[in-house]
């Protein structure tokens, strides 16, 4: 209908009893609605927790149904002109604090999520496999190695790498986790681990001109204690 009555039906076959409540329904807001009938056929209707209408009708007959309906009747009414959500169906009757309770917000728990120290993962090998957490040193989309640090409160920490081969580029990432989830660095870090040993090579492009004094080799301005003969520990560079 388009009343603002709510009704309450139960039949038991032609004979019906309702459960008439006048001021009922709003529109265009939401609304809780509660319809119970316990053993001895007591009706109640309720709305946003508080109980508004009872009743001494009956219960319903034990019937196997074929036809269940929401948001229409058997008959040719038309269809419920609006929304539904959360809709249960109980095996017993409710009270008056369980319906005000589930109008409160039975389902809703408040859960505090985030704040807790992280477990910390340094993911990195030659290339920057980007968010996988996938470990295979053969495959060039998937990291290298991955360091388990634990977990760990905010600060700085140094860790050891080995492993590496000289004169090449290494990339890594770090992961962090806890209750809240997981964040990533947003980029990859490099670092070069460097050639050390010196070469014709080693300063490329550069006009380097060393300047070695045999005549002192140990730079200390005093030739009378210079080795002779064997190997030269030290050649010291006088370039200045």
């Amino acid at each position: 209908g388009s009343t603002s009555r709510g009704v309450w039906s139960i039949r038991q076959g032609n004979n019906q009893r309702l459960l008439r409540v006048y001021d009922f329904w709003t529109l265009n807001e939401w609304q809780h609605v509660v319809a119970t009938v316990n053993a001895q056929g007591v009706m109640r209707l309720y709305r946003n927790g508080q109980m508004l209408g009872t009743y001494n009708g009956h219960v319903p007959t034990n019937d196997t149904r074929t036809q269940q309906y929401i948001g229409k009747s058997n008959w040719g009414n038309a269809l419920f002109d609006g929304m539904m959500d959360d809709i249960r169906v109980y095996d017993r009757d409710l009270t008056e604090q369980e319906a005000s309770h589930i109008y409160l917000g039975d389902l809703e728990t408040t859960v505090t999520l985030g704040g807790d120290d992280p477990f910390v993962q340094i993911f990195w090998g030659d290339e920057d496999a980007g968010f996988t957490t996938d470990v295979n040193a053969s495959d060039a989309a998937k990291w290298d190695t991955v360091v388990d640090l634990g977990i760990r409160e905010v600060g700085d920490f140094a860790l050891p790498v080995t492993g590496m081969t000289a004169g090449k580029t290494y990339y890594y990432r770090v992961r962090a986790q806890n209750a809240a989830g997981e964040v990533w660095s947003p980029q990859a870090t490099t670092f070069n681990t460097g050639l050390f040993e010196f070469t014709a090579n080693s300063l490329p492009h550069q006009e380097l001109i060393l300047w070695l004094d045999a005549t002192d080799v140990d730079g200390d301005g005093n030739a009378s204690n210079e080795p002779f003969g064997g190997v030269l520990n030290f050649w010291q560079d006088k370039s200045g």
